[in-house]
């Protein structure tokens, strides 16, 4: 029996995610609306008939509780300040440990190519037919590819412009390396220690704004993931033949809005949202989701 995920779950479970009720947890657990099923047979004028019952409760899935880690990380932030000098060496702790993940990521960065390499060799091989399947996927990875770029280049500069009044092209090119880190890894999380670099070093931020702005930004703002989610629903729903709505491309707008602020920052994560997107539609959708992207 399938249990797909209803959209009132959804934005339940984003709620009871930002109070964890144990602040350990987390980091690794999440709290996620679980259904059971239950089946009872009714016999009417001879005729047995089977109803299946469902029934709702709140469990627990290995994940890490973005949105309550943001909470309480802001709410012992703020108590620590409050605090002043007795809290500094809870500061200096969090301080120094942040160095020392920061240290790692770089030493990491020396594998990134080669990982990236088996990573694409590894999906091309284990396509039958490569020029049929880069032929399909084609026209939808220009589409994503010019959302992102007008969302990059066109929406974010003219919000740094309005803002700041600095050349948008003259801050883009002081970020190029954090940019090619974060599309060879298709993760964000990779690219953090050059993003604080580029913005203590090349544009003279404050530490005290980078070191809280750039790793609550990465956590919370998907935007890219965002377009590349809303742009494989309505691809799959097309290359299957499932009629979409506007009703429908709204409802997978909401969703995908909420749900990407809650996207860890991992390679192919999006396409775990992109299944629960899918999820109050058809098994036919959710099927064809899956052996679509495990053939390409």
């Amino acid at each position: 029996m399938t249990s797909p995920f209803e959209t009132q779950d959804i934005f339940a479970d984003l709620l009871r995610n930002i109070i964890p009720n144990n602040i350990v947890e987390v980091a690794f657990r999440k709290a996620r609306t679980e259904y059971s099923f239950s089946t009872r047979e009714e016999v009417s004028n001879g005729t047995v008939t089977t109803i299946t019952s469902r029934s709702r409760s709140v469990g627990k899935t290995d994940s890490v509780n973005v949105l309550g880690l943001i909470f309480i990380s802001a709410l012992m932030g703020m108590a620590a300040n409050r605090l002043g000098p007795r809290a500094q060496v809870f500061v200096d702790f969090f301080a120094g440990a942040t160095e020392i993940v920061l240290m790692v990521m770089r030493w990491f960065f020396w594998t990134t190519p080669l990982g990236v390499a088996s990573l694409i060799a590894k999906a091309i091989a284990s396509v039958d037919d490569v020029a049929e399947s880069f032929s399909k996927l084609g026209m939808f990875v220009v589409v994503v590819t010019v959302g992102v770029l007008i969302h990059q280049l066109v929406v974010l500069s003219l919000l740094l412009f309005a803002l700041t009044r600095r050349n948008p092209l003259t801050f883009h090119l002081s970020i190029l390396r954090p940019y090619f880190i974060g599309f060879a890894a298709t993760s964000t999380a990779v690219a953090l220690p050059e993003m604080i670099h580029c913005c203590e070093v090349k544009n003279n931020i404050d530490p005290r704004v980078t070191r809280f702005a750039v790793p609550f930004s990465v956590t919370l703002s998907a935007n890219g993931s965002a377009v590349f989610i809303v742009s494989a629903a309505i691809f799959i729903a097309q290359y299957i033949d499932v009629p979409l709505s506007a009703s429908d491309v709204v409802v997978i707008t909401v969703l995908t809005a909420v749900s990407a602020m809650a996207l860890p920052s991992v390679p192919s994560s999006s396409l775990v949202t992109l299944v629960i997107i899918l999820a109050p539609s058809t098994s036919r959708v959710r099927s064809s989701c899956c052996s679509l992207w495990s053939g390409t």
